[in-house]
């Protein structure tokens, strides 16, 4: 159904409001009905459906800057500045730069949650991919971490940075030159510095 109500799961509904981040009930699909593929690697087909239609989003965003019809901007440009300074970039933004920075927050995003969720880790899409193509005995391996996958992801993104004070953050070493990386491919900018550091 494209009715939202339908979609919504409460705890990751009340964690949106709670921490900024949520998700929604996984969609049912039934692997068997599947005709022109192997249930396993249909499976994989569906669940590298998200990650792909966001780096299309991305990238049909990425067009304008690529044409050089509106700039680069960066939503992060803040981290670390000064409100005055803030304030008086904002200030001399015409419709153009906003425009910019609007195309620029989706393809950022979207590249996130498409790199994000190609983690192979259970409930993320990239655990149902790599479940689908590789070969069976590590798919097997695969699906019996299955059960830790939550809690390995809660660690990676809260409790090493956590316990670290921040020192070790696996997932956001990794996704900053990666998301710089696809940026700079969809945009055409040579360092679209993505972070704003």
């Amino acid at each position: 159904t494209i009715n939202p109500l339908a979609h919504l799961d409460p705890l990751g509904t009340a964690i949106l409001f709670m921490a900024g981040f949520g998700w929604g009930k996984p969609v049912p699909v039934n692997p068997n009905l599947m005709r022109s593929t192997s249930p396993k690697t249909g499976m994989a087909m569906v669940a590298a459906a998200g990650p792909i239609s966001n780096l299309v989003i991305a990238g049909i965003a990425g067009v304008p800057i690529k044409l050089g019809l509106v700039d680069w901007h960066t939503p992060f440009f803040a981290w670390g500045q000064s409100s005055d300074y803030v304030e008086w970039v904002v200030a001399s933004w015409g419709v153009s730069d906003y425009l910019g920075l609007y195309l620029s927050s989706i393809i950022i995003f979207g590249i996130i949650l498409a790199l994000f969720n190609l983690t192979p880790l259970w409930p993320l899409d990239g655990f149902s991919v790599a479940v689908g193509i590789l070969p069976r005995d590590l798919s097997l391996e695969m699906e019996r971490l299955r059960a830790w996958g939550p809690g390995l992801l809660l660690i990676f993104i809260f409790g090493l940075p956590i316990l670290t004070a921040g020192s070790v953050n696996p997932f956001f070493d990794l996704l900053r030159p990666a998301v710089n990386g696809v940026a700079s491919l969809l945009t055409g900018v040579g360092d679209p510095n993505v972070f704003g550091y």
